[in-house]
């Protein structure tokens, strides 16, 4: 799932500098990979050879757009952009496990649904202060959009 995240929002980029030709030979070469990688794999783990097939072919592709974009752009605010994302992890795992403790102790009382309801509501307001509390960048965009307006 990381190597589709990441091959996404790296093609995007490339998208927005309107360079569609890189992310497509790149995904040509994870596609050829992909089918000996499943042709391969398959053969000796089944279903599961294709799925680490693709895993991996996604993986690779990832890399090659990742090291590709940094040649042709450079790469200002690399390390900004990785403790962001660390510590949008880190809330992301906290925040998990908070709604978990969280729904185990209310499901005892109230039906499943309606604690499933509650500890909805109760993670979107302490995601949201984390990411306050721990000056993520990008939240603090939306709320001063939110604050300018009418």
């Amino acid at each position: 799932m990381i190597g589709f995240g990441i091959r996404e929002v790296i093609s995007r980029s490339f998208y927005a500098m309107l360079d569609t030709k890189t992310p497509m030979l790149i995904a040509l070469v994870a596609l050829i990979l992909n089918i000996v990688l499943n042709i391969i794999l398959s053969q000796f783990l089944g279903l599961a050879g294709l799925a680490l097939a693709t895993s991996i072919s996604t993986i690779i592709s990832s890399f090659i757009l990742i090291v590709v974009f940094k040649r042709k752009n450079g790469w200002d605010g690399y390390k900004d952009i990785v403790t962001m994302n660390l510590k949008i992890l880190f809330i992301s795992f906290v925040t998990v496990i908070i709604s978990k403790l969280i729904y185990n102790v209310l499901s005892f009382y109230i039906s499943n649904n309606s604690a499933f309801i509650i500890v909805i509501f109760f993670c979107l307001i302490f995601y949201g202060l984390l990411l306050f509390k721990l000056k993520i960048v990008d939240f603090s965009i939306i709320l001063n959009r939110f604050k300018k307006t009418p």
